[in-house]
């Protein structure tokens, strides 16, 4: 593979994965009360679920905050990202909606203070090369 092909992947590579990220958490945002009441809520059970969402992305921000700085970018990134699929499933398999509301946020408030998180699994991951100097991208 040439260096031009090579770099133009990566580059798509980082453009999509953020890009669906984003859409899917938009669209949560802003259907949040219509997902909710689909999955058997009633509209104020609803809006109240939805309100947890603000304080829990708080508490993952805090969280990421705290013990971030403990963990490697790549992992804080990949934990933050598995939050909302873990989050799905949960709410699928029966789960009750708050789950997914717990899940959401906290995946939300994770990526959300981790800046950039694709930059940061890539910057991760070349530190993690053999021989370099372990420099992390915080």
């Amino acid at each position: 593979m040439s260096d031009w092909s090579r770099s133009t992947s990566t580059v798509l590579m980082r453009l999509r994965r953020p890009s669906v990220r984003s859409a899917i958490s938009s669209m949560v945002s802003v259907f949040a009360l219509v997902l909710f009441q689909g999955a058997g809520l009633t509209a104020a059970a609803a809006v109240g679920v939805a309100t947890l969402i603000g304080p829990i992305q708080v508490g993952g921000r805090i969280l990421e905050v705290v013990f971030g700085r403990w963990l490697n970018p790549l992992v804080t990134s990949i934990l933050g990202a598995l939050l909302l699929p873990v989050g799905v499933a949960a709410m699928l398999g029966g789960a009750p909606v708050a789950a997914f509301a717990v899940a959401y946020g906290m995946s939300n408030g994770i990526l959300t203070i981790s800046r950039e998180p694709c930059r940061c699994i890539c910057s991760a991951l070349a530190a993690m090369r053999p021989g370099s100097d372990g420099s992390r991208c915080r």
